[in-house]
């Protein structure tokens, strides 16, 4: 039977070696929240962006929470990301009309205990930013938003 090494592992199996440090975006760093709260104007469309909060140089994502009310008349669909890749975090997420529902935005399809959700992947679970980045939400597809609806949440992510 082999013993097989991560990537981090062999940086720290053995102190002869000379490997790459391990970086903060690896082990440790303190967890941080930016939190975020937008409400409708009642004006939206498709493909408006929402800049939702600015992460710092070397942020490494590893959560989403979001929570909305009734956004629109008739089913959204949105996307997070940035102005590089709008949908760097999150791809394509349909949300339902005249409900509020909250969406937790993880690792895998495994809802988290105690949360109702529509769950989603992260799909930019990891992905650390390289400068100081506006995070942002695209409208996909909007049509008759609700006004004063608000959408709130916050990102998790380490960084130092």
């Amino acid at each position: 039977m082999a013993t097989l090494y991560s990537t981090q592992g062999v940086k720290i199996r053995d102190a002869a070696t000379t490997y790459a440090p391990i970086d903060v975006t690896e082990a440790g760093g303190r967890l941080r929240s930016r939190f975020f709260s937008y409400t409708n104007t009642g004006s939206e469309a498709t493909n408006d962006i929402v800049r939702l909060v600015k992460v710092p140089k070397g942020a490494k994502i590893h959560r989403i929470f979001l929570q909305n009310e009734a956004m629109a008349t008739t089913a959204y669909t949105i996307e997070i990301g940035d102005s590089a890749d709008t949908d760097r975090l999150v791809a394509s997420v349909a949300k339902a009309a005249a409900a509020s529902t909250d969406l937790t935005l993880v690792t895998d399809a495994t809802t988290p205990a105690g949360v109702n959700t529509d769950n989603n992947p992260l799909i930019g679970y990891g992905y650390v930013y390289g400068s100081e980045t506006w995070i942002e939400m695209k409208l996909i597809t909007v049509t008759t938003p609700t006004a004063n609806a608000v959408f709130r949440g916050h990102i998790e992510y380490t960084v130092d």
